[in-house]
């Protein structure tokens, strides 16, 4: 059998900065797929639907956001969030240089959900579509009011301390409990970030919220119905405001929040496949 395993790259960004990503490449692509992962997670997590994708002929590239998975780092080195904005531009344009004419689509995940709307709304690069899997723009997770006056501080104080993301319990992620396991152990995962970081993720927020209603290139959204991370009735309203022809939402009812790890998983595989195959 073919192996359609990833081979683990590097590119050197704009800035000089050289990011790892993984690749799954068929022989013959049909197109391209960006991959974005949550504010926890990293590429690996998602190497089921990764592969699923390159097994019906697409091209997958999956970086790890600076600071995380392989690009993991020196926690105090947060960049602005237009930077991960023009990083996974970086990446769109690397993939049309790669195979020029083939499509290429976003597949924002959790936090990366509200990263891919952010850089579909910002235009600046030719994408297909966009694709937003329990996307958080908007958290049903936050901190206590101490620890935000906490946060505060720390960037008052241009401090370099650590808070723990509010997503420590793995049953928020899914039901099953080998995959809780493996959250739990995953030892690439991040658990803690910086208020710089925090302060720029609001931001990358407002931007993704504030410039959602402009996206015109075809969208498709999916829901856990049961999640507890995103508050899907603000995410909802968000869709209805999008300003594309071509937008198609789903709920997955009896899904936690990352559908890549819900029984539901062989269904929201083919999904991604029919509407890759109806956009390219």
């Amino acid at each position: 059998m073919e192996d359609l395993g990833p081979e683990i790259k590097e590119t050197v960004t704009a800035d000089g900065v050289t990011l790892r990503y993984h690749e799954w490449n068929p022989k013959t692509p049909r197109g391209v797929v960006i991959g974005i992962h949550g504010i926890r997670s990293h590429g690996a997590w998602y190497s089921g639907s990764c592969t699923y994708l390159c097994r019906k002929g697409y091209r997958v590239l999956f970086p790890d956001r600076r600071g995380s998975g392989l690009n993991r780092g020196d926690m105090k080195s947060t960049v602005p969030y237009q930077r991960w904005i023009e990083d996974v531009e970086h990446f769109v344009r690397l993939a049309g240089r790669d195979l020029p004419g083939k499509p290429v689509h976003l597949l924002g995940i959790s936090w990366g959900g509200r990263l891919a709307a952010a850089v579909a709304a910002a235009g600046r690069v030719q994408l297909r579509s966009v694709i937003l899997s329990a996307p958080g723009l908007v958290s049903l997770r936050d901190y206590t009011p101490w620890t935000k006056l906490a946060i505060a501080c720390a960037l008052f104080l241009k401090s370099d301390r650590g808070f723990v993301i509010p997503l420590e319990d793995p049953a928020l992620f899914t039901d099953d409990p080998d995959e809780q396991n493996y959250i739990a152990e995953d030892a690439l995962g991040l658990r803690r970030v910086t208020a710089r970081f925090l302060l720029e993720s609001r931001r990358l927020e407002r931007c993704a919220k504030t410039g959602f209603s402009g996206i015109r290139i075809p969208m498709l959204l999916l829901l856990a119905g049961r999640d507890q991370i995103v508050d899907n009735d603000a995410v909802k309203g968000l869709y209805n405001s999008c300003a594309s022809g071509d937008k198609v939402i789903k709920l997955y009812e009896k899904a936690r929040h990352t559908l890549e790890f819900d029984p539901c998983r062989e269904e929201y595989y083919a999904d991604l496949v029919r509407w890759l195959d109806n956009h390219s």
